[in-house]
């Protein structure tokens, strides 16, 4: 039997989330440009599918309508409820996705797409470049603080050129902010292994990065960090930029990588920018496999499970009505779909039609299930020797006949007597200061009296209050109560409000030498107020100590200094970063020797490159015997206005002769 029911039929190919209403049908390659026969459509076509997690499957716009007998009776189209990443979070779940289709003015059938949420799959021999694939994006949203051509760091070209459309930067925005961060985000996941990063560097502000972080996120939204490990690649010989590669610590599996990086300030305090030639991120995509089987593990008639009738694909099962409005349910192996069509009668017997649909729309199957009622439904039956109850007498509910079988389905009960039907006469509301009356008890139905009421006590006043003159800064206000129920009424006195001081205004600024005054005015009725401003404190000098310097060779040009700390932590800056830069005195000509020289060589401290005694020393080897050096030892650390400021060394020349 199975396929049968194909003749002419197209079936909706799934594979890797993707329909494609097009496939081939099993079995019929002969039929595939055949003409579709629409017959009378009395179900869609249900289909399922696979995804990867927090993957947004790819829903098709048209579905298969089926008549009574299982053939295509058209082709639809269908409208789909709205979905959101966040509904295939979990792997392993179903999720059922629901739909419709307008058949014709008068019938609108539903539809639905199982989704199976599955982990995806990744072909480590096919790692490749996943940026150019991904979704751009800034945290810049201003577009006119945006510089440069954030598209250019995909287009594959690492030349290291001074070419504003060849770059991406965040000059225009580094006075507002020195965070930047850039996002690649993806519409299936992917697994990241390393980032190779192509910046770009002048003589003026754009610079290396002081900091640069980098996280992942499958929903985008939850984002987790990942560790790194940082090497210098290659530096351009026009010392304009040079490549560096980040392999992370872990590969990490993503919808989106976020790359965030802290933008510098130079010596002077001014704001440096970070940019980018080129991006390229070391990974590969992920693949959801579709299964391909569409047997059904069982088949249910109102909940009792069918049996087989000679082979896997025709059954029995007896349903607890008419075979019409039997519920047929089915167990479906690997995430099968299936459509249950409607009843038809062939040879004085019911038959239903269950059509099933692999995931990966490439293996279909028709089960039969003959379905016969239950000994007499008792649908010709009728209630006798009823009686109803009364006030003070029991009823009979009656027996339940069966005309059919000539028998009693079901006795009846007595049913209490149902008591009388009080109703209240006479009753009079209370007021605020006056008693009312419950009123009298009456039997509605007999008309009789049953008994007397009582006296309902006064219910007092019902006070509300409300604000007939507000307060002021000034003045006290007026709080009125009034009773709901009458006139009463009375008031009580709203105390005058605190003046709502604003943040003040300097009008004499405070110095190291002298205090201030700031003027303090209120917003609601203008009154003013002064207050002293205490004296500046005076800056005071880095927590972190001094560097010198000096050479030494052995056989290398060895630089050595020492680190001092203050006593007085609690009234310095706390030190941030420490290292030596040295440069061939050739290169640096008559410039300062400073962090953001063209050329430098930067090498930074941990704490644990110190000795015991504070000192602290690193070794280079030198282009010649000849060659002089410039070195210097410095400090950053972050003033009280949030600037980073460099402290250096004296400044010494250094060579295999003199070191």
């Amino acid at each position: 039997m199975k396929n049968n029911f194909l003749k002419k039929t197209l079936v909706l190919a799934v594979s890797a989330s993707v329909f494609a209403a097009s496939a081939a049908v099993p079995g019929f390659a002969d039929e595939q440009n055949a003409e579709i026969e629409q017959g009378v459509c009395e179900a869609l076509l249900n289909i399922s599918a696979a995804t990867a997690p927090f993957q947004l499957p790819v829903l098709p716009k048209t579905v298969i309508g089926l008549d009574q007998n299982g053939e295509t009776a058209g082709e639809f189209a269908v409208t789909w409820e709205s979905i959101e990443r966040s509904m295939f979070a979990s792997v392993g779940s179903i999720v059922v996705v629901q739909g419709s289709a307008v058949i014709d003015d008068s019938l609108t059938l539903p539809v639905t797409c199982s989704v199976r949420v599955a982990e995806a799959s990744y072909d480590i021999t096919g790692e490749t470049n996943a940026a150019p694939a991904a979704v751009l994006s800034q945290s810049i949203e201003d577009p006119s603080l945006q510089s440069d051509e954030l598209a250019s760091i995909v287009n594959g070209n690492k030349e290291i050129v001074d070419n504003t459309s060849e770059r991406w930067s965040n000059y225009n925005n580094r006075n507002n902010s020195n965070i930047v961060s850039l996002s690649f985000s993806w519409d299936a996941p992917h697994q990241i292994n390393s980032a190779d990063l192509v910046y770009y560097w002048d003589n003026r502000t754009a610079v290396y990065p002081a900091g640069i972080w980098f996280e992942y996120s499958m929903d985008g939204t939850e984002y987790s960090s990942v560790g790194y490990e940082e090497n210098e690649i290659s530096r351009a010989e026009n010392g304009l930029g040079g490549e560096y590669v980040y392999t992370f610590t872990e590969a990490v599996e993503a919808n989106t990588l976020r790359i965030t990086f802290l933008s510098p300030t130079n010596a002077e305090g001014e704001a440096n920018c970070v940019a980018l030639i080129e991006a390229e991120l070391e990974g590969v995509k992920g693949t959801v496999v579709p299964q391909t089987s569409s047997e059904l593990n069982a088949i249910y008639v109102d909940g009792t499970e069918a049996e087989e009738k000679g082979d896997s694909r025709h059954f029995t099962g007896e349903a607890a009505a008419a075979a019409d409005e039997a519920v047929i349910t089915a167990d479906a192996e690997e995430n099968a779909a299936y459509t249950v069509l409607p009843a038809v009668e062939e040879d004085d017997r019911k038959i239903v039609r269950v059509v099933t649909v692999s995931e990966d729309g490439n293996d279909s199957s028709v089960y039969e299930i003959e379905v016969t009622e239950k000994e007499c439904l008792h649908k010709d039956s009728e209630l006798r020797n009823a009686k109803e109850a009364s006030c003070t007498e029991d009823g009979y509910s009656g027996d339940l006949w069966c005309n059919t079988c000539q028998k009693i389905v079901q006795e009846g009960e007595s049913v209490p007597a149902f008591g009388h039907a009080f109703e209240v006469r006479n009753a009079v509301d209370p007021t605020c200061t006056e008693d009312g009356y419950s009123g009298d008890y009456y039997c509605a139905r007999e008309n009789a009296f049953l008994a007397s009421g009582y006296a309902v006590p006064a219910r007092g006043h019902y006070y509300a209050g409300e604000v007939t003159k507000p307060a002021t800064c000034k003045e006290d206000g007026v709080l009125t109560y009034r009773c709901n129920a009458c006139d009463s009424s009375y008031t009580e006195v709203i105390p005058k409000l605190a003046h709502a001081w604003d943040n003040g205004t300097d009008i004499v600024k405070a110095s190291k030498t002298s205090t201030g005054l700031r003027l303090y005015r209120c917003g609601s009725c203008g009154v003013t107020r002064t207050e002293v401003i205490a004296k500046l404190a005076s800056k005071m000098t880095p927590s972190a100590g001094i560097f010198t310097g000096k050479g030494s060779v052995s056989p290398k040009i060895k630089l050595t200094g020492f680190f001092r700390e203050f006593t007085e932590k609690d009234e310095c800056y706390e030190v941030v970063s420490h290292g030596i830069i040295f440069i061939q005195k050739s290169k640096l000509g008559n410039k300062e020797l400073t962090i953001g020289t063209a050329g430098r060589t930067n090498v930074s401290f941990k704490e644990s490159a110190y000795k015991e005694d504070g000192s602290f020393s690193a070794t280079f080897t030198a282009r010649s015997a000849s060659s002089d050096y410039v070195a210097r030892a410095y400090i950053r650390y972050i003033d009280e206005d949030g600037n980073y400021v460099y402290t250096y060394s004296r400044a010494v020349t250094v060579n295999y002769k003199n070191a």
